[in-house]
This record gives C-alpha cells, sequence and structure tokens, in this order.
C-alpha cells in the first residue's frame, strides 16, 4: 500500500494529510520506511485530535516539518540491518571513486587527441633522391612515355579464352598475332632502345600523375590528384606495368630478330630489357626490386629460348657479357620498406626528440582505415590505454630493425647454406598477429612483408643466370670440339642448391643444364617446376631437377 492510500482510509483533515505526505516524502526514505513513518503520524495525530485539540492546534504542536523529517529519517535509518547500511556505503564510495576515474580518464582522452605529430623527414624526397639526381637530358622516362602511348594505342594481343597465349617461337599458336604487334611497333621499340641506353629513367613517383603523363594515364590522372603530403605507402608506381609490357614487346622482337637471323637486333633487345631492369631499381622499394627481377627473369627466359633455337645467330660474346654485366642487379633491398614503416610512425606518434614518441590515436585509426587493415576498429576513447597495450615510437623501430638484421644475415649466404633459422621470425610473426592487441606490435606486425621471399627472388634470378652462363660454355666447347662437355667445372658458377658445379647431361645428343634442386639429389635432368624453391627442412621436396636449359616449359 502506498502512503496516498494508508491516508484516504483514514478520516483526518485533509490538512494533517497533507502534512504526512510532505514528511514522509521529505524523509527521502523508501517507500516501505515512508509508509511506516506515515503510520505513525495518523496514529499521532489520532491521539491528539481525540483529545480534543483542534487541527490547527495539533498542527502547530507538531513542530517544523524539515526538523521532523530529518529526525525521523536519522531514526529510521539506525534501524537498518548492519550489514545493508555497509553495502550502501560501499556502492556510495564506489560510485564516488568511478566518477573520479571516469573524469580523469576523460581529461587523458582529450590529452591524447591533443597530440600532434611531427614530420621532420620528407620520405617521398628520399624516395625519388636517386631519380632526380638523374639529369634532364639523361632521363630515359621521356622515351618510355611515348612508348607507353603508342602501346596503348595499339595493345599486346587480347588473350584467347582464359589463357593467354605467349608463344616462344615461329610456329606456336599465337606466333602471328605477335609477330603482327611487334612489327606495328618498330617506332616504340626506337623509343624504347633509346631510353634504354640513358643513365637512369629519372620518374619522379607522387601520390598523383604528372600533367606531362595525362596523355599516358589519362583515367588515373582524373582519378588520382591526391595531396603529397599524405603517407608514403599510399604513392603510386604505375609506370612499372607499363614497364613490362615493354619487356614483352623486346622480348618478342628479339626472338623475331633471332628467327630472321638478325644477331645485332637480337643484342640490342636483350640488352634493353636488362637495362629496363636497371632502370626500375631507381626507387629502392620491395616491389621495384621485384618487378626488376622479373624483368631480368624476362631477358633470361628469352636468351634461354634463342640459344635452344638459334645459337648460331647471336654472338655468345656478347650474351655472355650481358650476362656477367647484370651480376650486381639481383639484390633485394629493404631500405625503401623502411622508409614506409618510419614515415608511418612519424606520422601515427609523437616526437619526443629522442627517436621515441606516443601514439596519436586519431592519426592511427586514420592510416588503419586507409591500409584497410583487418580485425581491429578501436575507439578513440580507448586512446589513453594505447600507451599501455601499443608500443612506443622507439620500440616499433627497434622491432622493425631486429627484424631487417634478422633478414639480413642471409643475403650473402648461399642457398645451399640456408636453414631454418631464417623462418624463426616469421613463424614468431604470425604467432603475433593471432594475439591481436596482446601483441603490442600488432599494427607493425600487420605490415612486414614476408621478406626473405623476396631475398630467394633475387637468388633465384642470380641462379637462372648461372643456368645461362653454363648453357653458353657448353655451346662453347661444342662448337670447337665437336662435343658436349661432360662436366661445368669449366665454369666458374655453383649449383645454387650443392654448392658444386651445375650438372650437364647429354640425352639424344642434346645438353641438359640443371641443378639438382631442393632435395640435392641426380634425378637425370628429370624437371619439376617447383624444385629450385628452397623449403624448410620439414617440408615435403619436390622430386625432380631445376631444369634451365632448354626451356622446359
Amino acid at each position: 500500500m502506498s502512503v496516498k492510500k494508508e491516508l484516504l482510509s483514514s478520516e483526518l483533515p485533509t490538512e494533517i494529510q497533507k502534512l504526512i505526505r510532505r514528511v514522509a516524502r521529505r524523509t527521502g526514505l523508501r517507500r516501505s520506511e515512508q509508509l511506516d513513518i506515515a503510520r505513525e503520524l495518523l496514529a499521532h495525530f489520532e491521539d491528539a485530535l481525540s483529545t480534543g485539540e483542534s487541527t490547527s492546534d495539533a498542527i502547530a504542536a507538531y513542530g517544523d516539518e524539515k526538523t521532523a523529517a530529518k529526525l525521523l529519517r536519522k531514526a529510521c535509518k539506525r534501524k537498518r540491518w548492519w550489514i545493508e547500511v555497509a553495502l550502501v556505503k560501499a556502492m556510495k564510495c564506489t560510485a564516488i571513486c568511478l566518477g573520479c576515474f571516469l573524469v580523469l580518464y576523460m581529461v587523458l582522452v582529450l590529452l591524447a587527441l591533443q597530440r600532434k605529430p611531427t614530420i621532420a623527414v620528407d620520405y617521398a624526397a628520399k624516395l625519388n633522391e636517386t631519380a632526380a639526381a638523374v639529369p634532364e637530358d639523361e632521363r630515359a622516362w621521356p622515351f618510355y612515355r611515348s612508348a607507353g602511348i603508342l602501346l596503348n594505342a595499339n595493345p599486346e594481343p587480347t588473350p584467347k579464352g582464359d589463357l593467354f597465349v605467349h608463344p616462344t617461337w615461329q610456329g606456336d599458336a599465337g606466333w602471328e598475332e605477335y609477330v603482327k604487334w611487334t612489327d606495328s611497333h618498330s617506332e616504340t621499340l626506337d623509343f624504347i632502345r633509346e631510353g634504354a641506353v640513358k643513365k637512369g629513367m629519372g620518374y619522379i613517383v607522387s601520390h598523383s600523375i604528372a600533367a606531362e603523363d595525362r596523355e599516358l594515364w589519362p583515367e588515373r590522372f582524373e582519378k588520382n590528384q591526391a595531396n603529397n603530403s599524405e603517407p608514403i605507402i599510399g604513392i603510386l608506381f604505375p609506370q612499372l606495368g607499363h614497364i613490362r609490357t615493354m619487356g614483352r614487346l623486346l622480348k618478342y622482337d628479339a626472338i623475331l630478330a633471332a628467327s630472321e637471323g638478325d644477331g645485332v637486333r637480337c643484342v640490342q633487345d636483350i640488352e634493353a630489357m636488362i637495362h629496363l631492369g636497371t632502370h626500375i631499381r631507381e626507387h629502392s622499394t620491395l616491389i621495384n626490386d621485384l618487378v626488376s627481377i622479373s624483368m631480368y627473369n624476362l631477358a633470361f627466359q628469352t636468351m634461354a629460348i634463342i640459344l635452344e633455337h638459334a645459337p648460331e645467330v647471336v654472338p655468345l660474346d656478347q650474351f655472355q657479357h650481358v650476362l656477367v654485366a647484370s651480376s650486381a642487379e639481383f639484390e633485394v633491398r629493404f631500405d625503401g620498406e623502411r622508409m614506409f614503416v618510419l614515415d608511418l610512425l612519424q606520422r601515427a606518434f609523437t616526437d619526443d626528440g629522442n627517436g621515441d614518441g606516443l601514439v596519436i590515436p586519431q592519426n592511427l585509426l586514420a592510416l588503419m582505415s586507409d591500409l584497410s587493415m583487418p580485425s581491429v576498429s578501436p575507439s578513440i576513447f580507448l586512446a589513453p590505454l594505447g600507451n599501455f597495450f601499443i608500443a612506443s615510437r622507439k620500440e616499433m623501430i627497434e622491432h622493425f630493425d631486429t627484424y631487417l638484421a634478422h633478414i639480413e644475415k642471409y643475403r650473402h649466404i648461399p642457398l645451399s647454406e640456408w636453414n631454418d633459422e631464417i623462418l624463426v621470425f616469421e613463424r614468431a610473426l604470425e604467432t603475433r598477429k593471432a594475439d591481436t592487441f596482446l601483441n603490442k606490435y600488432y599494427l607493425l606486425d600487420l605490415l612486414l612483408p614476408v621478406l626473405e621471399k623476396a631475398m630467394l627472388a633475387g637468388k633465384y634470378a642470380e641462379a637462372r643466370r648461372d643456368g645461362l652462363l653454363a648453357a653458353i660454355y657448353a655451346i662453347k666447347t661444342y662448337r670447337v670440339t665437336g662435343k658436349w662437355p661432360v662436366n661445368l667445372s669449366g665454369v666458374d658458377i655453383v649449383d645454387p642448391h650443392t654448392g658444386d658445379p651445375w650438372n650437364i647431361i647429354v640425352i639424344d645428343d642434346a645438353p641438359v643444364i640443371y641443378s639438382f634442386g631442393i632435395d640435392r639429389d641426380d634425378d637425370s635432368g628429370k624437371y619439376n617446376k617447383d624444385s629450385h624453391q628452397w623449403l624448410p627442412s620439414n617440408a615435403n621436396n619436390p622430386d625432380g631437377d631445376w631444369v634451365i636449359w632448354p626451356n622446359p616449359e
């Protein structure tokens, strides 16, 4: 029952009922306690009126309402169970502490939001240093741009169904289409060859397309007009695909020249392909070096095809010179990746002047969004916790440099001496990624590339070059003696997987140059497309050899 209903059921005057209701309400007690007080007051006033007092005298005799309410409240609370009293006090203390904590936490959030980055280094300029240093009259890019515009107007033959048809010699499927395409690009080839002899490419990368390149990439020009103050990880490298297309054009012109008996043009095209690969290396990023290596591999593949089908056309000494001259170009560099990391850190962390700093939450969230980083979407209100769960700027840099140092140890170690230690950091990296925010390097670990695979790409390319040098040695020996050599110990190169000389076997008077492959046993030149890959000790090694020449595919 409520106080109101209790009063209405009594016969007391309205003035007294109102007084009782006010006093009960002023106590601020629970409803049940207010009801008990109302009942006590009802009894009190009923006794007073029964003695003959008037309503006004009874009310006056009662005294001050506020004072009465306070006294009643204290008396009622003293009746409560002591455990209940202790619990209420504990809840109040907890509420006060929680309120103070929330106020302090919001202050920390506001302070975190006031953090600002210091963009001390223009890494885009550093990335472009080599290209920018090329004199204007020694830049290949104007010629490559002209070649690209012509290639846009007359593109490479379209695929047949779902597969690209890449013929290797006259008579193969798709050969006539490529002959027509190559013949129609005589001016394009002149531009490429003229650019290839220049000192450098001189292409300046940025977040947007330069006005002079608008005709080459019209759609990209309209779409990519970004602010160059953005992180360098968003810089565009549209020239890479452009260069790859030019490499394929040179490949087919070199093969066509060889099939026509034009050794001079054939060598020019091969040299131009090598120079294209070297020009790409002006920017020391992982993607540039990998595309550069793919260009060298394309040149080596082309040379292998020509040595197989028309070895009498080309001057072997020139081929050999081209191969030896490329020996310094197989290194996959990591300084561009370090620039990307340092640039991200200078934008996502403060700078205390000593190489350290705290995370800037809004900048970090913006970078995560730009990079489409998965799995995590933390609120800005978690900013103060970032100091505890995210490594500092200095710790991030040291973590990245530790990874680089671990991989760099294997740069000059022969492939035959590689072991599972190379994978220790990568395996730990996968474990840390699974730990998400329990890993304070999580955000950086998501960006770390698998660098040993990139380094292996360079070692494989170098091995292909060495295999071709062995093939040239074998052909020269055959021309002098009329017999193929029984071994390749006369060539100063070794099987990358064993450290011994490359291998040769003659089948039906046709030589096969091969490496034992990752299984390190002699399968007499039996080809396996995966045998060249380095694998950890617990992997199932593919059975077969790595055949370099003649082209097994």
